[in-house]
C-alpha cells in the first residue's frame, strides 16, 4: 500500500505547486459584491467574491476565495481556494452551487445545496467538504479527494448526501440525522474505512462501488442504518461492515465481497437482517458473520441447516440455506453466548425485515414508487422492471388478503377505517400520510382521490375479501362519498 501512499502525497504536492502558481495571477482586484439580483460571468481572476440576494455568478476565472449568501453560483473553469485555511467556496443561507469543471481548494456549505458535476474538489487539510445545518450535497461526476487517508473528504452533519457518479477519497463521515443514498460513482480510501454513520443517520446503497483495501469499508455506532439493496461493497483485505450498539443493517441485495478477515460483525445491541444479495468470500479462518455482545442477526430464507423461527444453539459453525431472494448461502459464523442467531422463513411483503405485514411495508413501498432512483428488485412484486400501482395491490389483495380502504389492516373495509383516518386529519391538510392515515393511492397524502380509489375496489362493508369480488355501481359509489362528505362537513 506504499505505492498508493506515495501516488497520493505526489498527487497533493503537485495541485498544492498549482495552485500557488494559479493564484500568483489573482492579484489584479482584491474582492467584488455581486448583490444585484442579476446574471454575471467572471473571466478574470480576483482575490475574493461575495454572491447574494439571489444573484447569479458564472467563474471562468481563479478565485481566492467566494462566499454565496442566498445566490446561485456556477464554476465553469479556473480554481477556487489555495492552501490557505479558509476553504475556497462558503454556502449560507439557501445558496445553490453547481461545479462543472475546473478546481476548489475546500467548500463550506451551511444550510445550502451543492452539486458536484465535473471538476475537483481537494483540500490540504481534513473536511475537504463540509456539509451541515440540513444541507444538501449531489455528486453527478467528479471527485472529492483527501489530504490523508485518515481524513475525511465528506464531513455530513444534519444534512443529505446523494451520490450518482463521481468518486470520493478519505472518510464520508456522517453525523447527526443526516442521510447518504449511494446509487452509483466510487466511494473508497486507501488505508483506512470509507464510510462511516453514527447518531441517527441512514445510509441507504442501491448501486456503485464502497471499497476500502484495509480497515472496515462501513462502520455503524449509535442508532444509525444501513440498507444494502444493489451495488458492491468490497472488503478485500478488511471487514465489510462493523455495526455497533444500537444500529441496524439490512441487506437485500447487491454484492458483498471479501478476501479476509469477517463480512459482517455485530456488536452492542445492534441487529443484522439479512433476505438477499450476493456474496463473494475467500477462504480464511475468519466467520463470516460475526455476531458479539447483545447483537441479533436474523436470516429470511428457507432450506437452512437449522431449524427455523427459534436461535441457533451452537457457538460456532457453518449456515447453509437458500436467501429470500434465491441466492444460496453457505457461511462460517462466530458468535457469543449473549448474541442470538436465528433463521426465519421470509413472509413476502414483509419490506421492512420484522417477520410481519404491517403499515409500515406498505408505506415503504409507497416511498419507492414515488422515489425516481429507488432499487426496483424489492419492491417490484410482479417483475416488470417498474414499481407502480399493480405491485401495490399485489401487496393489499395477495399479501395482506385485503381491501383498499382497510386503514387497520384488520382484513375489512367497513366504518371503522373511516373513522381513524379522519380522527387523524390529514384529510387534505397538506401534511404526510402513510396507509393508517389514508393515502390508499400511494402518493404520500390523504385526499378525495384515496376515496374514490378504495370505494373503487368494492370491499366497503363486504367483510373478509373473497376470492372473487365486484365493483359497485358507480351510482353506489357517488352515494357513499357524498355521505362522507356530509360526515367530513360534520367532522370539521
Amino acid at each position: 500500500m506504499s505505492v498508493f501512499r506515495d501516488h497520493q502525497l505526489l498527487a497533493i504536492t503537485m495541485i498544492a505547486m498549482l495552485a500557488c502558481q494559479g493564484m500568483e495571477k489573482a492579484t489584479a482586484q482584491q474582492s467584488i459584491n455581486y448583490d444585484d439580483g442579476q446574471e454575471h460571468v467572471l473571466t478574470d481572476a480576483v482575490q475574493r467574491v461575495v454572491v447574494s440576494n439571489g444573484s447569479l455568478l458564472d467563474i471562468r476565472a481563479n478565485v481566492e476565495h467566494v462566499e454565496v449568501n442566498a445566490a446561485v453560483l456556477l464554476h465553469n473553469g479556473g480554481q477556487v481556494g489555495s492552501m490557505s485555511p479558509e476553504k475556497g467556496i462558503t454556502l449560507r443561507n439557501g445558496a445553490n452551487a453547481t461545479l462543472r469543471s475546473g478546481r476548489v481548494w475546500g467548500i463550506e456549505i451551511d444550510a445550502a445545496t451543492l452539486t458536484l458535476d465535473g471538476g475537483f474538489v481537494n483540500y490540504f487539510d481534513c473536511n475537504t467538504i463540509e456539509v451541515h445545518n440540513h444541507s444538501n450535497f449531489i455528486l453527478e461526476s467528479g471527485g472529492v479527494g483527501a489530504a490523508d487517508p485518515g481524513c475525511r473528504g465528506l464531513d455530513v452533519l444534519d444534512s443529505n448526501v446523494m451520490v450518482n457518479g463521481g468518486s470520493t477519497g478519505g472518510i464520508t463521515w456522517l453525523a447527526g440525522a443526516s442521510t447518504a443514498n449511494i446509487a452509483s460513482g466510487t466511494l473508497t480510501n486507501i488505508d483506512n474505512g470509507t464510510l462511516y454513520a453514527s447518531d441517527t443517520s441512514s445510509i441507504t446503497i442501491t448501486g456503485g462501488l464502497v471499497t476500502t483495501p484495509h480497515d472496515v469499508v462501513i462502520r455503524l455506532d449509535d442508532s444509525a442504518t444501513l440498507r444494502l439493496t444493489g451495488g458492491e461493497v468490497d472488503a478485500f483485505h478488511g471487514n465489510g461492515i462493523f455495526a455497533n450498539h444500537q444500529s441496524i443493517v439490512d441487506i437485500w441485495g447487491g454484492v458483498v465481497r471479501s478476501n479476509e478477515n469477517s463480512v459482517v460483525s455485530v456488536g452492542g445491541s445492534s441487529q443484522l437482517r439479512i433476505a438477499g444479495g450476493t456474496f463473494e468470500l475467500g477462504e480464511d479462518i475468519y466467520p463470516h458473520i460475526n455476531a458479539a455482545g447483545e447483537s441479533n442477526v436474523t436470516i429470511f430464507g428457507r432450506d437452512f441447516n437449522f431449524p427455523v423461527s427459534k436461535p441457533i444453539e451452537p457457538l460456532g459453525g457453518v449456515i447453509t440455506g437458500t436467501l429470500a431472494d434465491g441466492s444460496h448461502v453457505n457461511w462460517r459464523y462466530n458468535r457469543e453466548t449473549t448474541a442470538t442467531i436465528t433463521l426465519l422463513a421470509f413472509v413476502p411483503g414483509d419490506f421492512t425485515l420484522d417477520g410481519v405485514l404491517n403499515s409500515d411495508d406498505i408505506d415503504a413501498q409507497a416511498v419507492a414508487m414515488r422515489s425516481s432512483s429507488a432499487e426496483t428488485t424489492i419492491y417490484d412484486q410482479n417483475d416488470d422492471g417498474r414499481i407502480d400501482a399493480s405491485d401495490r395491490e399485489i401487496w393489499i389483495h395477495e399479501y395482506a388478503a385485503t381491501w383498499f380502504g382497510d386503514a387497520n389492516l384488520d382484513g375489512e373495509f367497513n366504518s371503522g377505517d373511516l373513522v381513524q383516518v379522519f380522527q387523524m386529519a390529514a384529510y387534505e391538510n397538506s401534511v404526510p400520510a402513510g396507509w393508517k392515515e389514508g393515502d390508499w393511492n400511494g402518493d404520500g397524502v390523504f385526499d378525495s382521490g384515496d376515496l374514490v380509489w378504495a370505494f373503487q375496489d368494492g370491499g366497503y362493508k363486504r367483510g373478509p375479501r373473497p376470492n372473487i369480488e365486484t365493483v359497485p355501481e358507480p351510482s353506489s359509489l357517488l352515494l357513499v362519498i357524498g355521505a362522507l362528505g356530509v360526515l367530513l362537513a360534520r367532522h370539521r
